[in-house]
């Protein structure tokens, strides 16, 4: 159980979240504990604001690579060039 607990922590604290939240649902399986109960809310906190960051970043991607012109009165370059900078962030 300790090992268990203990594996978890440290794949949280080293951002491999889906590790993490297999130990730590797997050690509420066994015993429950308020600590573990709490680390895997923020886990799934964590993985979440991934899954969300990573979907504006492809939609970001998507709208620079579609080559539509969403900006009022700026040319086609500029455009791109405000996609990528905006891409990049």
């Amino acid at each position: 159980m300790k090992s268990i607990n203990r594996h978890g922590t440290a794949a949280y604290y080293t951002n491999r979240l889906r590790i993490a939240r297999k130990d730590f649902s797997h050690s509420l399986s066994i015993e429950f504990s308020t600590q573990i109960a709490e680390y895997l809310i923020k886990v799934n906190k964590g993985i979440e604001k991934v899954k969300f960051e990573a979907y504006e970043k492809l939609k970001r991607q998507v709208l620079y690579s579609s080559g539509v012109d969403f900006t009022k009165g700026e040319s086609q370059d500029e455009a791109r060039k405000h996609g990528a900078m905006l891409f990049k962030d």
